[in-house]
């Protein structure tokens, strides 16, 4: 195959609403098995790496642990109970409503946390360091447009 960017080979016309729907899963689905096998080297389920993800500025709630991880109350406690037994999480009061309760990482979950996010940004910085300039570009100008469109669960923690 041609290193030639995409920008540059002839033109082709602009997939359908449909067909970009489609690109954008593959290579979420791309994107979310890199990050399960990072993740699966420090025995984490894709999960259990979402919650610490969601946990690592300041702790959060189990209904928005529940949201951002897209599984039931019931489910979250199970793996709230699993990290917890790890030592990577611990339950504590939220300060702003004492009957609440929110989930924050340990010293242990910060640092596996951050050594696994670390490995992540490194492969993919090795994916698209492939990439040529223009799709660089292409691809940056893209993200930053379904961003604006798409609301994130939590912003992710400084590099």
């Amino acid at each position: 195959m041609s290193t030639a960017s995409l920008a540059s080979r002839s033109p082709r016309p602009s997939p359908s609403p449909e067909e970009l729907v489609e690109m954008f899963a593959d290579a979420f689905v791309g994107f979310k098995r890199q990050v399960a096998a990072e993740a699966s080297q420090v025995d984490l389920s894709f999960s259990e790496w979402r919650c610490l993800r969601l946990c690592a500025q300041g702790g959060a709630r189990g209904s928005e642990l529940a949201e951002g991880i897209e599984i039931t109350p019931a489910g979250v406690t199970d793996l709230v109970d699993r990290l917890e037994h790890r030592g990577l999480v611990r339950r504590a009061r939220d300060p702003s409503d004492r009957r609440a309760v929110r989930v924050e990482l340990t010293t242990a979950g910060h640092r596996l946390f951050g050594e696994t996010r670390q490995r992540v940004i490194r492969r993919a910085t090795e994916m698209v360091g492939r990439l040529d300039p223009a799709d660089y570009r292409a691809l940056a100008i893209g993200l930053r447009a379904l961003n604006r469109l798409v609301p994130a669960t939590r912003a992710p923690p400084a590099a």
